[in-house]
């Protein structure tokens, strides 16, 4: 085969395969399966595939801004911290202060430290809560549809490139088609890709404040405790023991943790960080619970790892799976906190 002919021959694929690509992306930024292409009034509307919470919440800020609704008091965190009422914690600071969640799931010091950057770029930050956990601490994952950066708190070049990529390339993949496919042809959620892509939670999503409840779940639970916690909730065993965690507000950790404070003091931030219990009995290191109490001050520092940690062990019923605790607990874990400053 002379090299005219090959020459023919790879264009004539080319042209051949080059349709197929293309089709895909027209076909990503029609149906917008993640809801990253455009912008929504209910990011949770059908709830039918998991969303990236922190871009979710970036749009939320700036919906909210456009139509006059300034917030001014944030709870930041993991999805953990959506099960923190906005209405509950205001009483612990300013109840009518304009606030919201600015959370992002699988949340990371970094993400944290970007969003609060970003917010005090463009307001006044005057209440701050900020929900650690033995996870958060731990977490260094951002690329996975869920926690990947949005690109507008990124600093990395070629931020909204690499966003939109993994959310297309996702969505090419044919463990997620082999699934979506059918969805789109009968409206279904069946699984039949070796990875779960639907939400199996009925979430009930309050804009204003971007809060997320799982109603539907709370009423099992109340109606049939114990099904729920067999299918949702590992048990516990008889005796947990408290586990001192290795430091973790090291390096970049620490870099951002610094960052973070030294933001909201500058801002004049009145913030509390609530250090929650955790199942497993993992307890902040006491170096790091040094470091925070220096960074953001002994009265702003609730450590509630080990101190609770009976609290949080005392029922399945208090949680959604292992690591998403409900609000009944929250609420303890806000009113020890705020106990400290009487």
């Amino acid at each position: 085969m002379g090299k005219g002919t090959i020459k023919y021959f790879v264009l004539k694929a080319l042209c051949v395969i080059a349709p197929v690509p293309l089709c895909l992306v027209l076909i990503y930024l029609w149906l917008d399966p993640f809801r990253v292409v455009k912008d929504y009034e209910n990011y949770f509307a059908d709830n039918d595939f998991y969303v990236n919470k922190e871009m979710v919440s970036v749009n939320t800020y700036l919906q909210n801004e456009a139509s006059g609704r300034l917030c001014k008091s944030f709870i930041f965190g993991s999805s953990v911290s959506c099960y923190y009422p906005i209405a509950d914690w205001l009483q612990y600071v300013q109840p009518d202060s304009v606030a919201m969640h600015f959370d992002s799931s699988s949340e990371t010091i970094w993400s944290m430290a970007r969003k609060v950057d970003w917010l005090a770029s463009r307001t006044d930050i005057r209440h701050a809560l900020i929900i650690l956990d033995a996870h958060i601490l731990a977490n260094t994952e951002e690329n996975t549809i869920s926690t990947i950066p949005d690109p507008r708190l990124s600093d990395k070049p070629f931020s909204w490139a690499r966003f939109h990529y993994k959310f297309f390339t996702s969505f090419a993949d044919l463990n997620f088609l082999i699934s979506y496919l059918p969805y789109l042809a009968t409206g279904e959620k069946k699984q039949y890709g070796r990875s779960p892509i639907f939400e199996t939670q009925n979430i009930v999503y309050d804009k204003s404040i971007n809060e997320e409840s799982i109603p539907d779940w709370d009423a099992e639970i109340t109606c049939h405790p114990q099904t729920f916690a067999a299918k949702h909730v590992t048990p516990l065993k008889d005796s947990i023991k408290p586990t001192v965690q290795r430091r973790l507000l090291v390096g970049s950790k620490l870099d951002a943790i610094e960052s973070i404070a030294n933001t909201l003091h500058k801002k004049n931030t009145d913030v509390m960080v609530i250090i929650s219990p955790n199942r497993k009995g993992i307890v902040l290191n006491p170096i790091d619970e040094t470091i925070l109490v220096n960074l953001f001050g002994k009265d702003n520092v609730a450590n509630l790892s080990q101190s609770m940690l009976a609290q949080a062990t005392a029922s399945d019923t208090l949680y959604y799976d292992d690591i998403h605790y409900r609000a009944p607990l929250a609420r303890q874990y806000m009113k020890q906190a705020y106990s400290k400053r009487k």
